[in-house]
């Protein structure tokens, strides 16, 4: 995902990312991509997810700026909570606020290395994983997690709550 150009009929040339409102060094990182001018999903999705908190189901071409359209509202929400937290001295910053899930372990892959992109400037205070990969998880620390809440494999889920990083 070094390269990522949206083709010019899916941009939304009403808007800017600066008009979102976003954190500036999530503006940083999006300018350093080379993003001038959302795409219509993402003009249409990144606004109400940070207006009205809702889940979005949409759909829309390959290569319309969809993976943008839900990670830029998250990482967002995730310094905007980071900075209520200091703010507030709330410790609650230390614990995992959002799960991606995707398909693929090559999507995976992708979204990870976006993610990445998108946080070069707040890297310090979001924290990204990528468990499909075996590079970020060793297999003693997935040991680990299995052991240590077996609730994991017995019920098929996760209470995200109890993990800290």
């Amino acid at each position: 995902m070094s390269n990522i150009v949206a083709s010019d009929d899916y941009i939304d040339d009403s808007l800017t990312f600066e008009s979102f409102n976003l954190d500036q060094r999530l503006i940083q990182a999006i300018n350093k991509l080379g993003f001038k001018n959302p795409t219509l999903i993402q003009s249409k999705s990144i606004q109400l997810s940070l207006d009205e908190k809702r889940d979005i189901i949409a759909k829309a071409s390959t290569g319309s700026g969809k993976t943008a359209a839900y990670c830029i509202p998250i990482i967002q929400s995730l310094l905007s909570d980071l900075n209520d937290s200091v703010s507030n001295s709330n410790n609650s910053n230390k614990f995992i606020k959002s799960l991606i899930l995707v398909p693929t372990k090559e999507l995976a892959n992708q979204v990870y290395e976006f993610l990445n992109q998108l946080t070069i400037y707040c890297g310090k205070y979001v924290k990204i994983l990528n468990l499909s990969s075996s590079n970020n998880v060793s297999e003693n620390i997935q040991i680990n997690l299995l052991l240590e809440n077996p609730e994991i494999q017995e019920n098929k889920s996760i209470k995200f709550e109890i993990f800290g990083y």
